[in-house]
């Protein structure tokens, strides 16, 4: 049996994302949603629509997420029931979840962007 809950606000959102077993991003038009980086960081398996801004270089299809077709339910699906049923791919797209946001997105790598980024401008 599959539950759902959706929570409209909350201060922790951590803690739901730690309590499930994947996440699910079907949407037709994305930029860099904070929702999926935030589930990656968590170590989640990511299951996402193949749009442009995340498949170009955040989600790799097999490696750290899986990508379905935007609109094709039964790709959704398939992609949802294969997570679901193989634990060990599920660890493995989890773990290269997190590897992939904290080697983009840490605190210490985006400092550095910006250290970067103000070096050449004041040059």
């Amino acid at each position: 049996m599959i539950n759902f809950f959706f929570v409209e606000n909350t201060h922790k959102i951590e803690e739901y994302y730690q309590s499930v077993d994947l996440f699910v991003l079907s949407s037709k038009r994305e930029g860099l949603p904070n929702a999926l980086l935030e589930a990656m960081a968590c170590g989640l398996p990511v299951i996402v629509s193949k749009l442009k801004g995340i498949v170009d270089w955040l989600v790799e299809d097999g490696i750290n997420g899986i990508l379905a077709e935007p609109g094709i339910r039964d790709n959704l699906g398939k992609a949802i029931l294969q997570v679901l049923k193989d634990y060990n791919q599920a660890e493995s797209l989890g773990f290269e979840a997190r590897e992939t946001t904290i080697d983009r997105f840490s605190i210490n790598k985006v400092a550095e962007d910006y250290f970067q980024l103000y070096g050449k401008l004041v040059t």
